[in-house]
């Protein structure tokens, strides 16, 4: 449990320089920010989540912008639910 909640701490600071990156269509970041989250969505075992990074991470390899609110969005939303996840877990 507690590596989840380090992971959605991780994932959350790296997830908004991604979103820094794509605002300022700097796309070397968004290669190093979406590789991370790609890994340590794998580490964790969620392979939902990695494959979007993934998706975020070719993109920026392609330098498109297309559809990076869309995989990001979907990134929030299943950080989101581990968050909800470790919140019914944990004890207060």
């Amino acid at each position: 449990m507690e590596l989840l909640q380090l992971f959605v701490e991780d994932s959350q600071s790296h997830l908004e320089a991604a979103k820094t990156a794509i605002a300022t269509n700097d796309f070397q970041q968004l290669l190093k920010e979406s590789h991370h989250l790609k890994g340590a969505s794998a580490n964790v075992g969620a392979t939902t989540m990695q494959q979007a990074a993934e998706q975020l991470e070719k993109l920026g390899h392609t330098q498109e912008l297309q559809d990076t609110a869309k995989l990001v969005q979907d990134l929030e939303d299943f950080l989101h639910l581990i968050q909800v996840y470790l919140t019914d877990k944990l004890p207060n």
